[in-house]
């Protein structure tokens, strides 16, 4: 089945949200390789060295993921010995993203979640969130769902609470995608549409396509015909604002499944051959093992096993060549069933064993890697879960500390308080012990002045006593 559906990753849009780098999108995307090593060399700090460090990484991880990788860990060697929460937040973010182009998925979430603390820390909500639908995106890789949707919304809300619409219709599209994956049809539809309807009003014709190529596919599903190829006409029709020919042939090749699905082989043959001719052009090998597939699928439905067979013999040394296991599963399947249908039986036993062989082979592995995946997500969160307690841990001992501290503080400028009070107390009692002695002293004083008065009056009274009695004797 030709089936697209498109969870748009942050790497095309990395380097223009990375932050303080002062580029605009178009800006970053127009550097060559040559003028970010020369802005490397005459970076004055560290900190602009890791910036630096991070663009070349994203620069190059479209073209060389190994060389990508090793400029991560570049940036990230260089922001550890710089310590400052910007040069590690931008660090662990690229080394995360290029861990998850590798497939280390434990990695990927440590560094990923750290870059989201560290941007939370800095208060920096824009980049915080750039990283929730990056996180989101790893889950999903990782088929795990429940904790890709979480991520994806975290970033929805807050992108449309400060109306960043680019940021808003690619996480719309991303949750489009998770559910049409988890075959909710009507919920993929409903998102999709959202984000068409952003796309259109900021003219993202790329993101246009592939909204418009995944809402055909899901109308394919419904059976509502008239609906995917109107979506994929629309698609076709804004081919030169578009600009990409790989979408375009993409969506013939959509085009075609519909068709096909119609039992209208000519057109859909029709369709198939114009994505073919595309796809040649551009020399894109994956794109020609799908094509030459859908070819034998036209001519399967059609009982044209000649046909048929040539198409996958021609896919079978494509996926053989470029090591596909997942494509040579269903090639053989298909060898067998042709065989089976020419009574070839030997030939047929061959091909069905093959196919046995390699689908248990794939069936084994995947299970290998789901439990690493998994014991390596395991392990990712139990660390993230013990840093979280070691840092509540040291938010409660510094909390703890401080309130220790101004109970002390408090008591001491309590003391301090009753003894400043004592005191005025003291020298108030002291004032009034003064202006008592003074009051005694003057009352003493007063006494003596009345004793001495008194003395006076008593002398006077006895020198008029003794005149009177002198002049009685006379």
């Amino acid at each position: 089945m030709y089936r697209y559906f498109v969870i748009t990753t942050f790497l095309y849009y990395l380097v223009a949200s990375l932050p303080a780098l002062s580029q605009t999108k178009q800006e970053t995307k127009d550097l060559k390789l040559d003028s970010l090593e020369t802005k490397l060399r005459q970076a004055k700090t560290d900190t602009a060295k890791v910036r630096t460090l991070a663009l070349i990484a994203a620069h190059l991880k479209r073209k060389d993921v190994k060389k990508a990788f090793e400029y991560a860990q570049k940036a990230f060697e260089l922001a550890q010995k710089t310590n400052t929460s910007k040069s590690l937040a931008i660090a662990n973010r690229i080394l995360g993203l290029a861990y998850e182009a590798q497939g280390e998925a434990a990695k990927t979430f440590l560094h990923l979640k750290e870059a989201s603390r560290l941007f939370e820390e800095l208060k920096d909500e824009d980049n915080a969130h750039e990283v929730y639908n990056e996180i989101g995106i790893a889950y999903f890789n990782q088929n795990i769902s429940d904790k890709a949707l979480p991520h994806f919304f975290k970033a929805l809300k807050y992108a449309q609470k400060v109306g960043k619409k680019d940021l808003e219709a690619r996480l719309l599209n991303n949750i489009a995608s998770l559910y049409t994956r988890e075959d909710d049809k009507e919920n993929g539809e409903k998102y999709f549409l959202q984000s068409l309807e952003i796309n259109k009003k900021n003219k993202n014709y790329g993101q246009i396509a592939s909204n418009l190529n995944n809402l055909a596919n899901i109308y394919k599903h419904q059976k509502k015909y008239k609906q995917a190829i109107a979506s994929i006409e629309q698609m076709i029709a804004l081919k030169d604002s578009i600009k990409d020919p790989i979408k375009i042939s993409i969506g013939w090749g959509t085009l075609s499944t519909v068709y096909r699905s119609q039992k209208n082989y000519e057109k859909a043959l029709e369709c198939v051959q114009e994505s073919y001719q595309i796809k040649l052009k551009a020399n894109d090998k994956r794109g020609l093992l799908t094509i030459n597939t859908e070819f034998a699928n036209i001519y399967l439905d059609q009982k044209d096993y000649a046909n048929a067979q040539k198409k996958l013999q021609e896919a079978l040394k494509q996926a053989i060549q470029m090591k596909i296991p997942n494509a040579l599963i269903g090639i053989y399947q298909d060898l067998a069933t042709i065989a089976y249908q020419q009574e070839r039986y030997k030939e047929a036993y061959e091909f069905e064993r093959t196919f046995i062989n390699i689908k248990d082979s794939l069936q084994t592995a995947d299970r290998t890697n789901q439990i690493i995946k998994m014991r390596a997500i395991y392990d990712t969160e139990a660390k993230e879960a013990e840093n979280k307690r070691l840092r509540t841990v040291g938010e409660a001992q510094a909390t703890r500390s401080f309130w220790i501290i101004i109970t002390i503080v408090s008591i001491l400028l309590g003391v301090l308080i009753v003894l400043w009070i004592l005191y005025q107390n003291n020298k108030h009692k002291q004032k009034l012990n003064e202006a008592l002695t003074l009051q005694k002293a003057e009352l003493a004083e007063r006494n003596e002045e009345l004793r001495q008065q008194q003395e006076e009056i008593i002398t006077q009274k006895d020198y008029i006593i003794e005149q009177n009695g002198c002049n009685l004797d006379l």
